[in-house]
């Protein structure tokens, strides 16, 4: 493609149009009647007698995706704290057991996010909404709750660095530690650094 300054009009509809033809930006490819290219302000898109200016890719971001919020929406359900607990737990346990070796594995933020998204949706296509399954699926799946469940599983998706002096103290400094003591240090190390981040 050419600089920014040799750029066409032509250029500009290619750069702001994706692979499959659809604008970007635009719910429809009608929405835009019109592209030109001004050399100071970036792409200017014509919208019926509306002309935007997109300058930054901040205003891409919050031009395609919604900024607005539906306080209707319940994050906190059955469901998103199952799907949610459960992909905590296997990204951690993941994470945990790759974290000597000398490959190490992590889990993706938007593996979890897809994941979690298809396990959410099959849970509202497949468990009833009647009956005393009303609690298990009360309305249908939303983005409030893929959030949720995103957030808590991306934040268990690392091992515990209280592991290392755990290893340290058993490999090298031949001190035996019991269970019950490596849990209290792990929750310990743990919640002190969740506490830390709250304040």
């Amino acid at each position: 493609m050419p600089p920014m300054a040799q750029r066409t009009p032509k250029d500009v509809v290619c750069a702001v149009t994706g692979s499959n033809g659809l604008h970007i930006g635009s719910s429809s490819p009608e929405g835009i009647s019109h592209v030109s290219w001004d050399a100071e302000a970036g792409p200017v898109s014509g919208r019926e007698g509306n002309d935007m200016v997109l300058n930054s890719e901040y205003e891409l971001v919050s031009h395609v995706v919604s900024t607005d919020d539906d306080p209707s929406l319940n994050p906190w359900t059955f469901r998103s704290v199952f799907i949610g607990v459960g992909l905590s737990a296997f990204s951690s346990a993941l994470a945990e057991i790759y974290y000597f070796k000398p490959q190490t594995l992590t889990v993706s933020p938007m593996f979890l996010a897809i994941i979690s998204y298809v396990i959410g949706t099959a849970m509202d296509t497949f468990i009833p909404r009647r009956g005393i399954f009303n609690w298990l699926n009360p309305h249908p799946f939303n983005k409030k709750e893929n959030a949720f469940m995103i957030i808590m599983a991306s934040a268990a998706a690392n091992a515990a660095l209280a592991t290392e002096v755990l290893a340290v103290s058993a490999c090298i400094m031949t001190s035996i530690r019991t269970l019950r003591l490596s849990i209290f240090l792990l929750f310990s190390s743990q919640l002190l650094g969740y506490g830390i981040a709250v304040c």
